[in-house]
């Protein structure tokens, strides 16, 4: 008897394609647990700050965990949830109200994983941001050739 697939693979908790729904619904979720307990350690004293710090290192940051590996996959309706979830906790006051949007992070993020890339020549993505090695003798294949005539 063979161990049986799971439905839903993932890489580091990250689903890819059609389960980038499945994994977006899965962290609004968790953001809305965030939500209600941030909301009652204000109610028990948190100072006014500090919900801010509170709310960026946990629901922001599961928000953000790998997003430029499932970033791509999602479509402008579940972009426009995310981004969404953003604005409330700014409404709520659990983020300040010039915190940047998720596409905004979703960019940053990118953007700092693509200089890390270019940056480490040790990098583990590095092999695919680099050219081949440049003929000496630049060869001009017969299809371009005949274009070129």
């Amino acid at each position: 008897m063979y161990p049986t697939t799971p439905p839903l693979c993932g890489n580091l908790g990250v689903l890819k394609r059609r389960q980038a729904g499945a994994h977006l619904d899965r962290v609004l979720a968790t953001c809305a647990s965030f939500r209600f307990a941030i909301q009652t350690l204000r109610s028990h004293g948190l100072r006014p700050g500090e919900p801010h710090m509170v709310t960026s290192a946990t629901a922001v940051s599961s928000i953000m965990y790998a997003s430029p590996a499932w970033w791509g996959f999602t479509n402008a309706s579940e972009r426009s949830r995310l981004n969404r979830l953003i604005a409330a906790l700014k409404r709520a006051g659990f983020l300040p109200t010039d915190f940047p949007t998720f596409d905004e992070l979703a960019r940053q993020a990118d953007a700092g994983l693509f200089r890390a890339i270019c940056s480490n020549p040790d990098h583990v993505l590095r092999h695919y941001f680099t050219l081949p090695p440049k003929d000496s003798r630049n060869f001009v294949s017969r299809s371009l050739y005949g274009a070129l005539l």
